[in-house]
C-alpha cells in the first residue's frame, strides 16, 4: 500500500509540472503590428530600440546586437513597412516567429519601392511582454500575388523546466541537428534537404519569392547549382520545447565560385519527435544595407 501511495504521490508531482499557457498568436500579430506601426510613424531607428532589448540580435549584414547597432545611427527618413503573413506560437506561450513581406523607400514619398520577405523571433520578458529576439530580410522584385495568410497557435500542454541545466540540455539536442544537417549539406548536397526539411519549408533567399514546400525547395537549389556548408553560432529553444532558431555562417557555391551568407532556421518538433527546419533564410555577408 505504501508504494502505490509513493507512485500516487510521484506521478501527481509529475503533472504539476505539465503547464497550460497563454498562448494565442494573436498577441504575437498585434507585438508585429505595433512594431511595423511605430516604425512608419516614427522611424525605423525609434522601432528598433523600442522593441529590442540587450539580447535582441539583427542581421546587418552579420549578426550584430541591436540596440548597439541602432543607437549609433543617425535618425533618417527611410520609409520601411511590413506586415505577417505567417505566425507561429510556441505552447510555452513566450516564443514565436512570424515572416511576411516588406517594403522601404528612401523617403515616404519616394517611388522607388524595395520588395522583400522579412524573418522575425519573438521572446516574452520577465514581464510578459513580448521583445524582439532576432531579425533578418531579404530583398526580391515586386510579388505578383498576395501572399496567403497562415497564422496558427500551437495548443497543448507542455512540461516546465525549471534546471537552467536541463534547458540547455533541450537547445543541445537543436545545436546536434543543426550540426548534423550542416555535415549532410556537405556530404550528400541538396538531398540533405529530404531528411531534414519540413514539407511546408519556407526557403528565403536573396532576389527570389520565396519558396515554399520541400519539393519546390530542392529544385530551386538544385537549378541554382548549390553547394551549401555552414557552421553554427547560436541555438536557442522556445521553452514549450516546440520550436527553436539556429543561426551561423553558410557558404555557398557555384560555378567555381564560393560566396558568404549568414543562415538562420527555424526548427519545427515533429509529431514523431525529429526536429525538421521549417524556415530557412540566407542573407549575403557582402551586403552593407542597413535596412
Amino acid at each position: 500500500m505504501k508504494k502505490i501511495l509513493q507512485f500516487i504521490i510521484l506521478i501527481n508531482a509529475s503533472f504539476a509540472y505539465a503547464q497550460v499557457a497563454d498562448n494565442n498568436v494573436q498577441s504575437l500579430l498585434a507585438a508585429e503590428n505595433y512594431f511595423s506601426s511605430i516604425s512608419i510613424e516614427k522611424g525605423i531607428k525609434k522601432a528598433y530600440l523600442t522593441v529590442s532589448d540587450d539580447a535582441t540580435i539583427i542581421f546587418r549584414p552579420s549578426p550584430v546586437p541591436a540596440r548597439s547597432f541602432y543607437k549609433k545611427i543617425k535618425n533618417d527618413s527611410t520609409y520601411l513597412s511590413w506586415s505577417p503573413s505567417f505566425a507561429r506560437i510556441s505552447k510555452g506561450g513566450d516564443w514565436g516567429f512570424t515572416s511576411g513581406p516588406f517594403i522601404s523607400r528612401l523617403s515616404k514619398e519616394s517611388s522607388q519601392t524595395k520588395h522583400g520577405q522579412y524573418l522575425s523571433v519573438w521572446k516574452k520578458n520577465k514581464k510578459g511582454i513580448w521583445k524582439l529576439a532576432i531579425d533578418a530580410g531579404i530583398d526580391h522584385s515586386n510579388p505578383k500575388m498576395e501572399p496567403k495568410l497562415d497564422f496558427l497557435t500551437n495548443e497543448g500542454k507542455f512540461f516546465k523546466q525549471h534546471s537552467v541545466k536541463r534547458q540547455q540540455q533541450r537547445a543541445d539536442i537543436v545545436l546536434s541537428t543543426d550540426k548534423l544537417f550542416s555535415l549532410s549539406l556537405k556530404t550528400t548536397g541538396i538531398n540533405a534537404y529530404n531528411e531534414f526539411a519540413n514539407d511546408n519549408i519556407h526557403i528565403l533567399f536573396p532576389d527570389a519569392q520565396p519558396v515554399i514546400g520541400k519539393k519546390n525547395a530542392i529544385a530551386f537549389f538544385n537549378k541554382q547549382k548549390l553547394r551549401i556548408t555552414s557552421e553554427n553560432i547560436a541555438t536557442d529553444r522556445a521553452f514549450g520545447g516546440d520550436y527553436a532558431y539556429t543561426y551561423g555562417n553558410a557558404n555557398l557555391a557555384r560555378n567555381g565560385k564560393e560566396d558568404k551568407f549568414t543562415y538562420i532556421r527555424i526548427w519545427q518538433l515533429s509529431e514523431d519527435h525529429t526536429w525538421n527546419v521549417l524556415f530557412e533564410l540566407f542573407s549575403p555577408s557582402e551586403s552593407t544595407d542597413e535596412v
